[in-house]
């Protein structure tokens, strides 16, 4: 498989959870914990970026790992575009649940690569 096509994925959703960790403050309980869920992903996402590149073998089942931490789009991801659109939400608030909502379609199309690259070892008969 060419897992080379998982590099601009991975390093798309890291510089967009990077971003979101950056811009969140820091100072409330709650904002810790997300940051470090972004933070994770920041770095999660850099390091299979550059295993994809280099044809690592353990790329493809820790993009499966990422790709659930970060979560894929669901009816509940398309509930919260058209909450964001038919309640006018603050530009802010739909630009970052924009950048949120489109990490997790990078991750979506990683998930259908990646699963098409598993190995299964043939079970014994």
């Amino acid at each position: 498989m060419r897992t080379r096509v998982l590099t601009p994925l991975e390093i798309l959703t890291s510089v967009l959870y990077g971003y979101l960790g950056l811009a969140l403050p820091w100072n409330s309980t709650f904002g810790v914990v997300q940051g470090l869920h972004f933070a994770t992903v920041f770095v999660a996402g850099i390091v299979i970026g550059v295993g994809a590149w280099v044809r690592a073998r353990w790329v493809p089942k820790a993009a499966l790992i990422l790709a659930a931490w970060v979560g894929i789009p669901t009816f509940a991801s398309a509930a919260g575009v058209v909450r964001v659109i038919t309640e006018a939400a603050s530009p802010a608030v739909g630009l970052s649940f924009g950048m949120v909502l489109l990490g997790a379609c990078c991750q979506l199309a990683v998930l259908v690569i990646v699963v098409r690259a598993l190995e299964i070892p043939d079970a014994a008969v």
